[in-house]
């Protein structure tokens, strides 16, 4: 599903953390956009944010008439995505979470 997609949008008002269908579109080389809320802006940047339906629309209609400008949007994200949250950095957070709780029940 997400290598048919064009563009990922998340219009969500809250996350707890980094949007996971924005993370696994970008990942797969796909555009996102996402609302105007922490999680999204420091993912994508306050550039691919938007506040309202009017900025939604422009938003897509660019990433739709310049594709190259949006992949090379998109191959600048990925980059951040693998390098914050690939599988290193899950890996190095569980084991410091791990530790953490651990350290606690002693």
């Amino acid at each position: 599903m997400v290598n048919a997609s064009k563009i990922a949008i998340s219009s969500s008002h809250s996350e707890g953390g980094a949007p996971n269908a924005l993370l696994e579109c970008i990942a797969a080389g796909r555009p996102a956009l996402g609302s105007e809320i922490a999680p999204h802006r420091e993912l994508l940047g306050k550039e691919n944010c938007f506040r309202f339906g009017k900025e939604m629309r422009r938003l897509v209609r660019s990433i739709l008439e310049d594709p190259e400008a949006a992949m090379l949007t998109t191959r600048k994200l990925e980059e951040k995505v693998r390098f914050k949250h690939g599988l290193s950095a899950e890996s190095l957070a569980w084991d410091r979470l791990l530790l953490t709780l651990t350290k606690g029940a002693s």
